[in-house]
């Protein structure tokens, strides 16, 4: 029997999926929304700040859990909400990752990078969040595109197929799609907000709503910079709000196009 070795990113249902691969582990629901798995044969390790990857071979199975770059602000919800319970909710982001930014790592990097502001507010975060979604320097960028062949590859959207999903981890010897079918609804119910984002976005800049939380917003922007082809002044509240109002349908066909 291979070992299994599970290449996780902080809050994408890594507890989750440690059950679903092993019928004979054992999984608890925590808290509102999250699983902590206590028993299975399937070994967890972080990927953002990994300097080393396992090299998957007959006797290792990596299991790798990757956002493509389209998908990389939803997953950022997960990341700063769901992570051991910490909750840095997006529509109270300035307050809580001042607050708890120091409870995690990656948070505490966020924070500190938001310190080199004049001021954490909204609009400074939003750029922050439009830098992020505009350019590729940051580690999480690096961490979350990581795939590799030999892995078992599985993206962000293949927790919304569970078809998908089954089918990538029938390569894991002792995968069971019937114990699998007996946790997906439990994923399912207890993750709404997350598995639904995007195509709530997505339906939101169809009917051309005008009010965004600062994720959409700032993804919101990296569009627009996409269709004008250069930076734009997204720290700007007014210049957003003209934006939006304005440019609205584009940014919609061109998010429809990618997402």
């Amino acid at each position: 029997m291979s070992k299994i070795v599970l290449l996780g990113l902080p809050g994408l249902y890594q507890n989750w999926l440690m059950s679903a691969v092993d019928p004979a582990s054992r999984m608890q629901l925590h808290g509102d929304q999250n699983f902590f798995c206590s028993k299975s044969q399937v070994k967890w390790m972080i990927k953002p700040g990994l300097s080393d990857y396992p090299i998957a071979s007959n006797d290792l199975v990596v299991l790798n859990l990757y956002v493509n770059k389209h998908n990389f602000p939803w997953y950022l919800y997960n990341l700063f909400e769901k992570t051991y319970d910490i909750k840095i909710m997006i529509d109270s982001f300035v307050t809580d990752i001042i607050e708890k930014g120091d409870k995690f790592s990656i948070f505490d990097d966020v924070k500190n990078d938001l310190l080199n502001y004049h001021s954490v507010n909204k609009d400074n975060v939003i750029h922050y969040f439009y830098k992020l979604f505009s350019e590729d320097r940051h580690y999480l960028h690096t961490a979350t595109r990581k795939v590799d062949p030999a892995y078992i590859n599985i993206e962000f959207d293949d927790f919304t197929n569970p078809d998908a999903l089954k089918d990538k981890l029938q390569a894991v010897d002792i995968f069971d799609p019937t114990h699998f079918d007996s946790v997906y609804p439990v994923l399912i119910s207890r993750n709404q907000r997350y598995l639904n984002k995007k195509k709530e976005f997505l339906q939101k800049l169809k009917a051309q709503e005008q009010s965004y939380d600062i994720i959409e917003t700032a993804y919101i922007g990296a569009l627009a910079g996409t269709i004008f082809k250069n930076n734009v002044n997204w720290q700007s509240e007014p210049f957003r709000n003209s934006i939006i109002k304005h440019k609205i349908k584009e940014i919609s066909d061109l998010a429809q196009s990618l997402c």
